[in-house]
Formats: structure tokens, sequence, C-alpha cells
């Protein structure tokens, strides 16, 4: 048998609708601005791949493949096979795939900072920071 709300002895949160009640809503508490991430602060993509790829000829270490693409229609098929997972594009080195990172003026830490301390990335931990890192760059032993 159905019995208003007002006339239940022991009236629940299920037989009560809140929004029924004459009570005005309660004043909401706004986040302080600080918690927010200001995305100016944030290095911009573009201005991580210029860097990049001013760095390449600077890294001792990618001489060779840099030659390489300099000549790389005169190479020899067996020196192709030894490049085959390495590509240059829009002046950037790729391999496999990922953007090439040159062991020059600290970018790989600068890009390590910048995906860990990111207010975007959440700070996350070690192995996240890597894995994040790694989709879209590369150095030996990322």
């Amino acid at each position: 048998m159905y019995r208003p709300g007002k006339q239940s002895a022991k009236p629940n949160a299920l037989s009560r609708h809140a929004d029924h009640l004459d009570i005005p809503p309660a004043d909401q508490s706004m986040l302080p601005e600080s918690i927010f991430a200001n995305t100016a602060l944030i290095l911009p993509k573009k201005e991580v791949q210029s860097r990049i790829e001013e760095a390449l000829d600077q890294d001792e270490s990618l001489i060779e493949i840099l030659e390489y693409f300099c000549h790389e229609s005169t190479a020899p098929p067996s020196v192709k096979q030894g490049f085959k997972d390495y590509e240059m594009e829009a002046g950037l080195l790729f391999y496999q795939g990922h953007i090439l990172v040159p062991n020059v003026n600290k970018l790989r830490e600068e890009l390590l900072r910048i995906f860990h301390d990111s207010p975007m990335a959440g700070h996350p931990g070690r192995q996240q920071t890597l894995e994040l890192l790694s989709r879209t760059y590369y150095w030996p032993g990322i």
C-alpha cells in the first residue's frame, strides 16, 4: 500500500526525491586557478622538433647515417640494407617511424623533463614517462 513520504514513519533516501524539496542549492566552491595547467608554459612540439633538426649535424654518432641520406641514390645495396630502418623526412631523422633524438645539448634530458613534469601528462612515473616518450621519439637505450 502506498503511503506519502510525510506519513511514512521511517522514510529513507529511496522513498524521497531530493529534487522535490524546496531547499535552495548550496554554494559550490570553484577550484583555484593554480591547479590548472598553463599550456603556454609547455614547449610547443614544433619548437622541440626544430631544435632536434638543428642538432642532428652536431651528433657525431649520426654522421654516417646523415651521409647516407646525402648520397642515397649511389649507395650499394648492402649499405641501403643497413639503413633500411632509417628515414629522412622534413629535416628530421626517423628510426622505425620515431623521431631520432640526437645526443646533443641535453635534448634528451629536456624531453624527459617535459614529458614527466608537464601538467598535461599528470606527472607520470618513470615507466609511463618512457612509454609516452617512445610513442614519438627514439634514442638508443630509451
